[in-house]
């Protein structure tokens, strides 16, 4: 795992297109048909230093993070497998590497938003502390 950089944005989209049609399954399809976070996004939270990427063998990422500050709290805005390196820890190593950064800046609470009840979803924010905040907003 490292810190994304500018030569990575193009895969991190892809990523998180390709993550997205996973939603398909589920009823979901919505999240597939939107547009993933935008080049220009993606660029100036890796100039920040708020992107974090794994890689596979061949050094090209296979998943990602994307964070930011909102509202004065640490939050999580998007995190991305590759369904073909699903089900690895991946997804769990980069929360990880969020909270390490949440933390060294003084950030006392994580916030994300997420689909509670995806399966892939599930495993990664289940045992971890944390309040809900809404259930839906629909």
């Amino acid at each position: 795992m490292r810190p994304a950089a500018c030569e990575d944005v193009e895969a991190i989209r892809e990523i998180e297109r390709a993550a997205d049609e996973r939603f398909r399954e589920i009823g979901l399809g919505f999240v597939a048909d939107g547009e993933p976070t935008s080049y220009e996004a993606v660029s100036a939270s890796v100039d920040r230093g708020t992107t974090w990427v794994e890689v596979g063998d061949d050094g090209v990422p296979v998943a990602f993070a994307l964070a930011d500050v909102v509202d004065g709290r640490a939050h999580l805005e998007q995190l991305s497998v590759l369904p073909s390196h699903a089900g690895r820890g991946i997804g769990a190593a980069l929360v990880d590497t969020v909270e390490r950064w949440a933390r060294t800046n003084e950030h006392d609470v994580l916030t994300l938003t997420t689909f509670a009840d995806v399966p892939w979803n599930a495993p990664y924010f289940h045992p971890r502390p944390r309040v809900v905040m809404a259930k839906s907003l629909r």
